[in-house]
């Protein structure tokens, strides 16, 4: 856990291309005015009322709400109340196609498992097991 002016951070994650953070802050406080050259910047707030201050624009974020800064917009948050948020930092490109689909997602119906692509062969795409009572 790191003592910061504005409260605490505690690292939760690090990858080669993410960082995850726990944020704590203290209200009335703030973080330095800066910007990133790569990074993207995302707060996820948990609780209390925190305020992402950019160049242009400002967004008042409360509890289960989000934002993301994009890499050199200058911004800083602000705590409106007592506040703990999640900062999420990664870069991209993040590949959407690196994914091996080792079996299609699908349904529960009655108990057995019926792929997406075995319940569109069955004509059943679209039911739940309640429409098969």
């Amino acid at each position: 856990m790191e003592k910061k002016i504005w409260g605490k951070k505690e690292r939760l994650i690090e990858t080669a291309s993410t960082v995850v953070d726990l944020l704590t802050l203290e209200k009335d406080s703030f973080c330095s005015w800066h910007y990133h050259d790569f990074k993207y910047n995302m707060f996820f707030v948990l609780e209390g009322i925190v305020e992402i201050k950019m160049e242009t624009d400002l967004k008042m974020l409360d509890a289960h709400s989000f934002f993301v800064v994009e890499p050199k917009i200058k911004h800083q948050f602000i705590a409106r109340s007592d506040a703990k948020l999640l900062e999420i930092m990664f870069t991209k490109p993040v590949l959407e196609q690196d994914i091996v689909r080792l079996m299609q997602g699908g349904k529960f119906i009655n108990g057995q498992m019926y792929t997406e692509k075995e319940l569109d062969e069955r004509g059943f795409n679209g039911m739940t097991e309640k429409d098969y009572e």
